[in-house]
């Protein structure tokens, strides 16, 4: 708990004792990017008429694989039913953030990491020989920030 809010945080919730939706009532916004059975908890924690952002990714990998129409459809199919519930039983106003990754938006992402703006958390740095390792830590949910995989 210390350690988050050493990184900033004025409240902290430790998800092995509280659930975030059994503390957090009428706020205004939330920004989801965890998916699932979370986007459904958060939107309890909003205000009627509250706003919520929704992070999507995978948009582009399911166009690629399924075409432009059927992975628009297998992407968009779930997020779609959420977006007209939420509005239906809450009067929540969701927005789906689409931002797939290119190159460009990676390089800001360094220099704004290069000139100390941001500090990235890194748990461990591993060679590419122990992806399995790596995988099994973050799978454990028992890291302190990213796992970085040295590749060459």
């Amino acid at each position: 708990m210390d350690f988050v809010r050493s990184l900033g945080a004025d409240t902290v919730i430790d998800y092995n004792e509280e659930q975030y939706d059994d503390l957090l009532y009428e706020q205004d916004a939330a920004l989801e990017s965890i998916g699932g059975e979370a986007n459904e908890r958060t939107l309890t924690v909003l205000k009627r008429a509250g706003r919520m952002a929704l992070v999507v990714s995978g948009i582009p990998e399911a166009v690629k694989r399924h075409g432009a129409y059927a992975g628009t459809a297998r992407a968009f199919g779930a997020q779609a039913a959420f977006i007209v519930g939420a509005w239906w039983r809450r009067r929540v106003a969701v927005k789906l953030v689409v931002r797939p990754t290119s190159g460009a938006m990676l390089q800001r992402l360094a220099d704004v990491v290069q000139s100390g703006a941001v500090t990235p958390v890194i748990d461990a740095v591993l060679p590419l020989e122990e992806i399995a390792e790596a995988h099994r830590r973050v799978e454990s949910g028992r890291t302190r920030g990213k796992i970085v995989i040295q590749v060459g």
